[in-house]
């Protein structure tokens, strides 16, 4: 394809060329609209002659841009200009599996880890009736958190119609990772996708694909009749329950194949099971039940402030907006009647000054709140720490408080027609269309930074009054030097689309920022937040390291307190309803 840079594509200034494939070319575009770079992936211009074409591109894209799932790259749009038809999609930096191998084999856990989140995408679009027709490692994208997203689903069905394959001698599909059926033009289905992720588990576990030759059609002949080299001949480290992983994904016949993308998983779990976490001591263990530490009062809040600014060089995300509502709720602590918030109109930034300046010191406030085990005591590295057990705070799933919140638990700001409720053994917190404002839910627990600490959850963006805007999360605060106030959160933020990340926020800006993008809605994510002795706060989202951040007044924070609450936020136009279970903090003592 020719070099289109420099050329509009509907709102799209191509950039620079990216990379091309049999099917398709990769440009860096910027939208200018959204103040972003994105990847456009163009068509070759001749499928335009085909008359029927352009029909099926729309209705396929359109497919596309319904599939939501955190391990599949999101379509943002698409469209025809020019004979040209394009497709676009987040722009990830971080380069691809094909990348990350360069011919070697790849350790075990993170073979495990990387087929489960290859295998969960496929299992989600073959239930929506779609083969992705072309799993490789070169289509699937690596995040700068180690997350991989299976990108161009779909793209070989939406070409191979309007190409003559006899005429042209043309493959659809790439031969190393082909399955037999599909290179010998038979009936595709979703086992011919868990074949090529066979061939893809294979690579990654010996350095190499099964089946090589001077030609694509030789390789292709390959997967339909020659000897395959057994895995443990190539690398004898592998162990042999993965072996018969790999033969078994591998079988020339579909129906002696995993008949579902969670088979292989289940599988491939029990060949490679979880590494167990390695202590100096054995973890401290609380016996059930709340843990009242410090009650919050519930102060009375009116209209919130707006969002904040972000500094230039952080990602241009709209900073969380309960940080201000959170600074109403520490103002509330020490100002009684705090009516005369009700209808403030000044700037985010002026509101910020005026409310956090007055208040204490999070670390004045009374010493009979709990502690955690000492971090001498934690010899784990961050790695091991995320596969602890904290002890459960709160699972919402005590029957007494169906309809209502655990009062020894949580205090909320929540008020009609808002409401946040245990239901289902979940917290629902709801904010209906035109609701307008932010809530809390606080927990009455506060943790030392002098002590190991860490808070987690599993939260869910419901489709339920989901607007266009809105977000969700778990935070830890603490007061910082001049009465100031820093905050670390983890959240589903929405704004044109959904994000999942975590921050730094404090001192009128974000200063550390981490996301990725996820699903839509109704899809569960397990955020944690982390504060070691050195006031390192370290985020995870899904088990997977997001990054760590250290206050530049680092130590003039140890022995701070931090206060522990969930929130949600929406503008006036827009509702939104949140999901958050299996509430955890990390080992507070009896």
């Amino acid at each position: 394809m020719e070099d289109l840079t420099g050329k509009q594509l509907g709102p799209y200034q191509v950039v620079a060329p990216l990379g091309e494939g049999g099917m398709a070319a990769v440009f860096r575009a910027y939208q200018p609209g959204m103040e972003r770079y994105v990847a456009l992936k163009v068509l070759p211009r001749q499928l335009a002659e085909d008359p029927e074409f352009s029909a099926r591109f729309q209705r396929e894209a359109r497919l596309l841009a319904q599939l939501q799932h955190p391990h599949i790259l999101p379509v943002f749009d698409y469209g025809q200009v020019e004979g040209y038809s394009y497709i676009v999609m987040p722009f990830v930096p971080s380069g691809t599996l094909t990348d990350s191998m360069q011919g070697q084999p790849l350790p075990l856990d993170r073979i495990r880890l990387v087929i489960s989140q290859i295998s969960d995408a496929l299992n989600y679009a073959h239930g929506r009736g779609l083969v992705h027709r072309d799993v490789k490692p070169s289509n699937v994208l690596i995040d700068e958190s180690g997350n991989c997203l299976l990108t161009d689903f779909g793209l070989a069905r939406m070409v191979e119609a309007s190409v003559n394959l006899t005429a042209t001698g043309t493959i659809m599909g790439t031969p190393a990772y082909m399955s037999p059926e599909q290179g010998a033009g038979g009936t595709i289905d979703l086992r011919s996708d868990i074949y090529s992720l066979g061939i893809v588990l294979y690579e990654m576990a010996t350095g190499r694909v099964p089946y090589q030759a001077e030609t694509p059609i030789a390789v292709v002949f390959m997967h339909v009749s020659g000897p395959l080299p057994l895995p443990r001949s190539l690398n004898p480290d592998l162990p042999e329950a993965l072996e018969r992983v790999i033969l078994k994904a591998l079988a020339r016949d579909p129906r002696d194949r995993y008949q579902k993308a969670e088979d292989l998983v289940a599988a491939l779990k029990r060949a490679i099971p979880e590494a167990p976490t390695v202590t100096s001591e054995p973890e401290p263990r609380v016996a059930p039940g709340p843990k009242p530490i410090y009650r919050i009062p519930s102060p009375t809040l009116g209209a919130p402030p707006g969002r904040g600014a972000i500094s230039p060089s952080a990602p241009k995300r709209r900073v969380p907006g309960w940080t201000w509502a959170l600074a109403i709720l520490l103002l509330g602590l020490m100002v009684a009647g705090g009516a005369f918030l009700a209808n403030r109109t000044r700037s985010p930034l002026e509101s910020a000054a005026a409310l956090i300046a007055p208040h204490p010191p999070v670390s004045a406030l009374p010493s009979t709140t709990a502690t955690l085990t000492k971090a001498s005591a934690l010899t784990s590295s961050p790695t091991d720490t995320i596969a602890r057990d904290p002890s459960t705070y709160d699972d919402f799933d005590n029957p007494a408080f169906d309809g209502k919140l655990d009062p020894s638990l949580w205090n909320a700001t929540i008020t009609s027609p808002g409401f946040a409720e245990q239901r289902g053994g979940v917290l629902v917190v709801s904010l209906p269309p035109g609701a307008g404002r932010e809530e809390l839910v606080l927990a009455t627990a506060n943790l030392r930074s002098d002590e190991f600490g860490s808070v987690e959850s599993r939260i869910r963006l419901s489709s339920e009054y989901t607007g266009q805007r809105g977000d969700m999360g778990l935070s830890l605060m603490t007061s910082a030097k001049d009465d100031e106030t820093l905050l670390f959160s983890c959240f589903i933020y929405r704004d044109t689309r959904p994000r999942l990340g975590c921050e730094a926020w404090g001192r009128g800006s974000v200063e550390y920022s981490t996301e990725r993008m996820t699903t839509l809605s109704d899809y569960w994510h397990t955020v944690r937040i982390e504060v070691d002795p050195e006031i390192r706060v370290t985020f995870y989202l899904d088990g997977q390291e997001m990054g760590s951040y250290r206050p530049p007044d680092a130590e003039e924070l140890k022995g701070n307190v931090f206060s522990f609450r969930l929130g949600i936020w929406a503008p006036d136009a827009d509702g939104i309803t949140a999901n958050f279970d299996d509430v955890r903090i990390g080992n507070l003592k009896e």
